[in-house]
């Protein structure tokens, strides 16, 4: 595999990657709109930081499945556990204000991945254009 070869698959990796983000970020957003404010527009820094944090956590455990779970139980998992973090973020007052800590911290990945996401698909266009 040559250089060109190996840009060419970050490229995609890194444009599939955005593209999956931003999906998150408007479910989220989807999300925020047609649910009551209490329930998600007024806490959403550390309701949809909990939310993505459990979603991500949880497809990493399932990406191992080493435990032979189903998928139904699986996904049963992945929404109970998802409620249960989520409410527990508005009534402790500790895990909100580190729900929010972190989240602030890792805005510091944007100013590397959102230029690296948009040169990766500046180079996927202009690779399927040629």
């Amino acid at each position: 595999m040559n250089l060109n070869d190996l840009i060419a698959v970050f490229s995609y990796v890194m444009a599939s990657s955005f593209i999956e983000s931003l999906a998150f970020l408007l479910f989220l957003l989807f999300l925020s709109f047609c649910l009551p404010p209490k329930y998600l527009r007024d806490e959403f820094v550390s309701r949809g930081t909990s939310i993505t944090l459990c979603v991500i956590g949880l497809i990493m455990l399932y990406s191992r499945n080493t435990f032979g779970i189903s998928i139904s139980l699986f996904g049963g998992m992945l929404v109970l556990v998802t409620v249960l973090v989520t409410f527990l973020s508005a009534k402790i007052r500790l895990m909100r204000q580190a729900l929010i800590w972190l989240s602030d911290r890792l805005i510091v990945f944007l100013y590397i991945l959102i230029p690296l996401s948009i040169l990766s698909l500046l180079v996927i266009i202009v690779r399927n254009i040629i």
